[in-house]
């Protein structure tokens, strides 16, 4: 069994990103979860966790 994952916080935060290049990366972060809730294999959150883990720093910057 497995948890589902909700991909509106992703949507939630594409709101505030701090340009647009970000937001597209959580928006599309945000359908590679839904995918992977809709029983895409689990290559699909790993592709989400990479793009996460290069877009989370550029995020920090710029608080």
């Amino acid at each position: 069994m497995t948890a589902e994952l909700d991909p509106q916080t992703f949507k939630d935060a594409a709101a505030f990103a701090p340009d647009h290049g970000t937001a597209n990366d959580l928006q599309y972060i945000a359908e590679l979860i839904k995918r992977y809730n809709d029983d895409a294999d689990v290559e699909v959150l790993q592709e989400a966790a990479a793009i996460l883990n290069d877009v989370i720093p550029h995020i920090r910057e710029t608080l």
